[in-house]
Parts: C-alpha cells; sequence; structure tokens
C-alpha cells in the first residue's frame, strides 16, 4: 500500500490575525517643515483571517467567540452574522514636537497611535 499524505497546499499559507510592523515617516507625508520630533514612528496595522475556533488563535473577546460560533454553525436569526475582524486590541501614544500656527513649540500626547497588539473582535 503507498501512504497518503495530508493534502498539501501550494496555496498561500493561511493568514491568521496578526500585527504588520508599517514605519511612517513625517517627511513623505510632507510634515516634516512643521514637525520637530520624532521624524516618524512605527504605527503597525492588523491583517488576517479570525479562523474558528478563535481560542487557539489570536486574542479574542467572548463576543468574538459565539459571533465565530454561529458563523461557524450558519445560524441565521433576522439577518448573517458577519466573520469576527482581526482588529488592534491595544494601543500606545506617541510624543510629538511641533511648531504650531504662531510658532510656539508644543509638545503633545497624541493617543491610540500605535498599534500594539491584534485580537479579533
Amino acid at each position: 500500500r503507498r501512504i497518503r499524505s495530508v493534502s498539501r497546499n501550494k496555496g498561500p499559507a493561511l493568514q491568521i490575525c496578526q500585527k504588520i510592523l508599517y514605519y511612517v515617516n513625517f517627511e513623505d507625508l510632507g510634515w516634516s517643515d512643521w514637525l520637530i520630533s520624532p521624524k516618524g514612528f512605527q504605527t503597525n496595522y492588523c491583517k488576517g483571517k479570525c479562523y474558528f475556533p478563535l481560542a487557539n488563535g489570536p486574542k479574542t473577546t467572548n463576543h468574538a467567540t459565539l459571533q465565530s460560533f454561529l458563523v461557524r454553525m450558519g445560524i441565521r436569526l433576522d439577518h448573517e452574522f458577519p466573520h469576527p475582524c482581526c482588529v488592534p486590541d491595544k494601543l500606545s501614544p506617541i510624543n510629538l514636537l511641533y511648531y504650531d500656527d504662531d510658532n510656539n513649540v508644543v509638545l503633545k500626547v497624541f493617543q491610540d497611535m500605535v498599534a500594539d497588539r491584534c485580537g479579533c473582535l
């Protein structure tokens, strides 16, 4: 007898929900004439699928777990349930030093600018 292997998927690997590193350069945005520091920052973004079951995957909420189950079971009430989404679930701030309209130097904290972690919500 010949042993058959489990399917050897030659297509792209399953892309599970994950953080993708992404650097924003303020000079590329044309902001370098009024923005003093930093020159850019690691903003990141979330990308990927939230596969069933969610418990073994990325950080999830109970709502997303139930939503994933309802989608998997094909349960419909008055509408079809969407799949859980891969989104930032932990964000951190950045500090910007810049010139305001009156040419004063300003230090400002901008909340929720860096995606530190992703999850299925």
